[in-house]
């Protein structure tokens, strides 16, 4: 299993969840604090937006209408198994009427 993956999964099933209703219950600061994936992640940021539900606010300013999960080398028949953190080239793209914007975030390790 790949942890940044399922990260990345995680923030981008929520961020659309929070773009398409911004009244959703599931904030992304309970997304850091609650979901397993970030279990040992300290920080999440994105460019000059630190933390995720900050990045998320900078999205919705923007017109952001939906983050996708961008993995250009995922390939399921190379018979490669999992990979370690950092091992996987992925990120997530957003869309808006203004144009798409592709994001990698940068993690800093919890205890």
């Amino acid at each position: 299993m790949n942890g940044e993956l399922v990260q990345y999964f995680a923030l981008a099933t929520h961020a659309t969840a929070r773009l398409l209703d911004p009244q959703t219950t599931t904030t992304a600061t309970d997304l850091e604090a609650s979901h397993a994936a970030f279990q040992f992640t300290a920080a999440v940021t994105f460019d000059a937006a630190p933390g995720v539900d900050r990045w998320i606010s900078q999205l919705a300013g923007t017109g952001a209408d939906r983050v996708w999960l961008a993995v250009p080398d995922l390939n399921p028949q190379d018979g490669r198994g999992a990979a370690f953190a950092g091992g996987l080239r992925a990120g997530l793209l957003t869309t808006s009427p203004a144009g798409n914007r592709l994001w990698q975030a940068t993690w800093q390790v919890g205890d």
